[in-house]
C-alpha cells in the first residue's frame, strides 16, 4: 500500500463505469477475473454482487474459505463508504475506520480488492471483489477484470509499478 497510488485509484473510480450491469455482465466480469488469476497461477475468490444479492462467485485453485469471508467483508466496506476498499486503506488506517464508523472488524475489512460497480445514471449499485493476494494485487486484478469487461485495455488503468 502506498499513498502514491491514490491518484490512480481515483482515476479508476471515475472512469471504470458501466452503461448497464446485470447478471450476464457479472458472469463476464467473473470470467475475466478468473482467467487473469489462472494465467498468473494464483488462488483467489471472486465475488460480484448487487447490494441486495450476490450475482456471481468463483474461485481458482488455492482459494480458501477465509478468502470468501474476506471478500464479503471488503464488499461491505465499499457499500459503507462508496469507494474502493484499497482507496479506504490508503486514506486512513484501520483504527480510524473502526472509531469513525463504529463498525465491527468481523463485518468490514480495510484491505484492497473490492471495487464499486458504478452504473452511469444510477451510481454505485454493488461491488466486485477479489480476495487471496496481497491487497494491492487484489485491487490490480479486479480493476483489470473490470477494464476488460468494459472493453478497455487494463494496462491503461493499471497503477504504476
Amino acid at each position: 500500500m502506498t499513498h502514491a497510488d491514490l491518484p490512480g485509484v481515483l482515476r479508476q473510480e471515475q472512469t471504470l463505469i458501466f452503461s448497464n450491469f446485470d447478471e450476464n455482465t457479472a458472469f463476464t466480469l467473473l470470467g475475466h477475473a478468473r482467467d487473469l488469476a489462472l494465467a498468473e497461477g494464483v488462488g483467489v475468490g471472486v465475488l460480484v454482487k448487487f447490494w441486495d444479492r450476490p450475482l456471481a462467485f468463483g474461485s481458482t485453485p488455492g482459494y480458501t474459505h477465509g478468502n470468501y469471508l474476506w471478500a464479503h467483508r471488503k464488499a461491505n466496506t465499499v457499500r459503507l463508504v462508496l469507494k474502493s476498499s484499497y482507496r479506504v486503506r490508503i486514506e486512513q488506517d484501520r483504527q480510524l475506520f473502526e472509531d469513525r464508523w463504529g463498525v465491527s472488524a468481523e463485518e468490514y475489512a480495510i484491505s484492497g480488492g473490492a471495487f464499486p460497480i458504478t452504473v452511469r445514471g444510477a451510481g454505485i449499485v454493488g461491488a466486485a471483489v477479489v480476495s487471496g493476494l496481497d491487497e494491492r494485487d487484489d485491487h490490480r486484478l479486479i480493476t483489470a477484470a473490470i477494464a476488460r469487461t468494459l472493453g478497455l485495455d487494463p494496462a491503461e488503468y493499471a497503477l504504476p509499478g
